[in-house]
This record gives C-alpha cells, structure tokens and sequence, in this order.
C-alpha cells in the first residue's frame, strides 16, 4: 500500500522523466511511455505523489498498471497469443502465419499493391499479437488500421499510363477505383490534373492513401473541394454549399459557351478565361455572381475561337452571298 511519511528523505529528489535518458537505459519502457498518455499520467501521478511524501511499494505499482487500459488491451492480448503458442507444436503455429499471411498477400492484391512473402509473414505474426515494438522501438497496435496504412503505404505511385492523350497513375484493383473517383472528383472541381502540376500530385496522394487506409472518407475529400472551389468561384458557392458539385452547378452556363464554341461540355475547361468571366461576374452590389445565360453566349461569340466554328463560317457566307445579290452579282 502507499505510505504517506513525514518527512521527505533527501536522497529521495524528484524524478522529472528525462526522456534521452530514459530511452538509452530502457527503450522499450521509453517507448511506452512516449506514446500512452495512460502510462504517462499515472507515472507522474507516482512521482507528484512522491514528491508528497507518498511512497509505493513495487506491488502497488504492479497493480496500478495492471488496471490500465493499455495492460489489459496490450499487454493480456499478446500473453494470451504466447501462452496458446506454447501449447501448440510448431508446425501448427506456422500452419496459423501462413494462413494470415495468405489472407494479408490477398489484401494487398486487391488493393493494388504488392508484398513479398518475407514480408507477409512478418506481417502476419505481428497481427495475431496485435501488439508489439517495431524497428524504431516505438509500441505499435498492429490491428486493421495498421494493415490499412501499410497496404496504402505500398502502393506504387512511379508507374503512369497515358489515356487519350493524358498522362494518369497506372494503378489496379481497389486503388484504380479510388484513383478514378479523385480524376473525376478533380475535374468536378475544376483543378488541373496534369502530372506536371504538383499541387495536384500532392493532394492526390494524400486524399489517395487516405481514403485507402480509411483515415479519410469520401465526404472529407468533397468538403475540402468544396472550401477551395468556393474561393476561386465564390458566384456558385452557394450551390456548392447546398450539394452541388463545381460542374453540375456551372454546367447550364459551360453548356451555352461549349455549343457556341462546338467544345465538348463534359470537357469545357472550368479554368478557361471564358468561363472563369462568365462564372465570376461582379454585380452592381458588390457580389459575386454568374452573368446571363444570355449574355454568355453573346460572351462566347465575341471570343477569338468562335470565329473558327461552324456557325462562324456559315453567319460569314450567308453575310457575304446577301451582299453580292445586293450588287447584283448572284441571282
């Protein structure tokens, strides 16, 4: 039990947890300590008690850990795993990894990564003890989330395709169906997918493994677009707001200007000039708002380009035929 004393005893000063020293006299106590807020508050609570003149027998101490919830989840779990190992043969233990394993080689197939069987292994065993040190002498739970990190982590991003004309990450499985949903998402919003833009390599990266790992859900990645195409079309930010992607709420007026200029909709740059004059137009109040459908497409005809389309060149025959029958020279 604690035993409060009357006086401190001088050779007794308070301990202030250096944590280099720590770490270089007990790693994997360091480590502990460093990531479990639990560890970190009971132990200062033993020295600030201390410092009191509490003391604490060694058993005290013992089943004040054993209450924790870091002993019960870390500490029963991995003793289970090794008590049932002791009661098997060995050939029935490795049985057990490489079943795991397999399970975990399947995972990273059809998330579009690769493993190799070293690594699956040492994978697998790590997971049926759910806990344990790893190589830079932190404590890690290796649980579902951790296998989700490391499956994202793992995915090849130096291999790119080329698809009608455009350079794309060359990815399969799961992370092709992630990859493809962000593509679209970034042309929703309207920002440059080049892979010369590493504004755009970067976010999609980042949206990518976390999406993958699970840190991040598809409503995270649409709310972050949203803030950014807000600020560079505030005149639809109000629809974005209400649900609307960047196209779909500037699609009737992408719709006006792409006819008139015989451009595809579906591929009408939301970063055109034109597009960006006729979706940001200022009104006489001070707000942001888009012109007219009306008055884009009278925006579209004064635009160099549309002088080389179809309706251009006919406006110009029928112009110039009116004019020689007026001269008499066509019948």
């Amino acid at each position: 039990m604690a035993k409060p004393t009357n006086e401190q005893d001088p050779v007794l000063k308070q301990d202030k947890l250096n944590m280099k020293k720590l770490g270089a006299s007990y790693g994997i106590a360091a480590s502990v300590y460093k990531n479990n807020d639990e560890i970190k508050k009971l132990l200062r609570k033993i020295i600030d008690d201390q410092a009191k003149g509490i003391t604490y027998e060694p058993i005290d101490i013992v089943n004040m850990l054993n209450e924790t919830d870091w002993f019960k989840d870390y500490s029963n779990q991995y003793r289970g795993v090794e008590l049932d190992r002791a009661r098997m043969s060995p050939e029935r233990w490795q049985e057990g990894i490489d079943t795991r394993a397999r399970q975990i080689t399947e995972s990273f197939a059809a998330s579009g990564a690769e493993i190799d069987d070293a690594t699956a292994q040492k994978y697998a065993e790590q997971m049926i003890y759910g806990s344990g040190i790893d190589e830079q002498g932190n404590q890690k739970r290796y649980d579902q989330n951790w296998l989700n990190e490391s499956i994202a982590d793992a995915i090849d991003f130096t291999k790119t395709k080329t698809v009608g004309g455009f350079e794309m990450y060359d990815l399969s499985g799961a992370a092709e169906k992630t990859a493809t949903d962000l593509y679209k998402l970034a042309n929703d919003y309207g920002i440059d997918s080049a892979m010369t833009n590493r504004a755009f390599t970067s976010w999609f990266e980042s949206s990518f493994k976390g999406l993958m790992n699970k840190s991040m859900q598809p409503q995270d990645v649409d709310d972050q677009l949203i803030d950014l195409a807000s600020s560079r079309f505030p005149g639809l930010a109000k629809q974005m707001a209400a649900g609307q992607s960047l196209r779909t709420a500037a699609n009737p007026y992408l719709r006006v200007l792409a006819d008139e200029l015989d451009l595809d909709p579906e591929s009408f740059d939301l970063n055109d000039n034109l597009a960006q004059k006729v979706l940001n137009s200022v009104d006489d109040s001070g707000n942001f708002k888009p012109i007219s459908l009306y008055d884009a497409k009278l925006a579209a005809r004064k635009d160099e380009r549309w002088k080389s389309t179809e309706t251009a060149r006919k406006e110009y025959t029928d112009i110039g035929n009116m004019i020689l029958r007026d001269f008499g020279f066509l019948g």
